[in-house]
C-alpha cells in the first residue's frame, strides 16, 4: 500500500521521508525543529494568501474622512518623511487583504516613484509651507512588482510646523574663578 501512495505522488513520499526524518531524529535539539516549524508555518500561510490574490486588480480610494488634501505636520526635530506607510493611512481599497502594497510616485503615470534620494522625501523646516504633489496606487503582494496595480490617486501635502521645538538645556552650574582671573 506505501508503495502505491509514494506512486500515485511522485516527489511527496520522499519529502514526507525527509521530514519525517529530520523531525524524528534524536540528535537534533528542539530549538531547530521549533525554527524549522516556525518558517514552514510562515511560508504556508503566505503560499495560501498568494493563491487566493492572483488575477486580482486592485481598486483605491481616499480613506473615510480625507480628501485630497493632506497636512503633514513636521515632528519636534522639525523632520518628516513621506513615505507608503504614511501614505497608506489615507488610502482604501475593497480588497485589503491582495491589495495590501502602497506605492507613493512622483507623477500621475506611475512610472517614477517617490525614493528617499528625491528631494521631496525627507522633509525639513527649510519645507515649511510648500505644497507637494504625490500620487499613490495600491498592488496585490505578490512578484512581480506592479501586479493588479491600482489607477493612481492625487494627494497635496502641504507641509506645516505644527510642533514646538524640542529644547534640551544643560543644567545649571555654577563656576569660581581663581583669584588671578
Amino acid at each position: 500500500m506505501k508503495k502505491v501512495y509514494e506512486a500515485s505522488q511522485p516527489g511527496c513520499g520522499r519529502a514526507k521521508s525527509l521530514v519525517t526524518n529530520f523531525f524524528s531524529s534524536r540528535t537534533m535539539s528542539a530549538l531547530p525543529r521549533l525554527a524549522t516549524l516556525f518558517c514552514l508555518t510562515l511560508l504556508g500561510a503566505h503560499a495560501a494568501h498568494a493563491q487566493s490574490c492572483v488575477g486580482v486588480s486592485c481598486d483605491i480610494s481616499y480613506a473615510p474622512g480625507v480628501s485630497d488634501s493632506v497636512v503633514l505636520c513636521l515632528n519636534s526635530q522639525g523632520e518628516a518623511q513621506i513615505t507608503s506607510g504614511l501614505m497608506a493611512t489615507y488610502t482604501t481599497t475593497s480588497n485589503p487583504t491582495c491589495c495590501s502594497v502602497v506605492r507613493v510616485w512622483e507623477n500621475a503615470a506611475a512610472t517614477n516613484p517617490l525614493t528617499p534620494s528625491d528631494p521631496d522625501y525627507d522633509l525639513d523646516c527649510t519645507d515649511v509651507g510648500r505644497m507637494i504633489v504625490v500620487w499613490v496606487t495600491r498592488e496585490v503582494n505578490l512578484p512581480p512588482s506592479g501586479t493588479g496595480r491600482s489607477a493612481a490617486i492625487r494627494f497635496r501635502i502641504f507641509v506645516r510646523d505644527c510642533s514646538p521645538p524640542t529644547i534640551v538645556c544643560p543644567p545649571p552650574a555654577s563656576f569660581t574663578c581663581a583669584s588671578s582671573y
